[in-house]
């Protein structure tokens, strides 16, 4: 059908998991990765956008020095 809303040999990008807006080349990405779900396919790693995954960043960092701090 013609009008389906979706154009022919259209193939959907990456999209970030928190704003859901393609992922374009060249724009600042953070790749999320964690070792249990190294591929993503369990649906915990991504890549967002580096303004989308600041609030992740931003508490998780404490913790991460909170924890760091016991290892010494």
């Amino acid at each position: 059908m013609p009008f389906d809303g979706i154009p022919e040999g259209f193939l959907p990008g990456p999209r970030c998991p928190r704003c859901a807006q393609a992922l374009r080349e060249g724009e600042p990405t953070v790749l999320m990765h964690f070792a249990n779900d190294r591929e993503g396919s369990a649906g915990v790693s991504h890549r967002y956008h580096a303004e989308c995954a600041r609030p992740y960043w931003d508490t998780i960092t404490p913790v991460l020095a909170r924890l760091s701090s016991f290892r010494r």
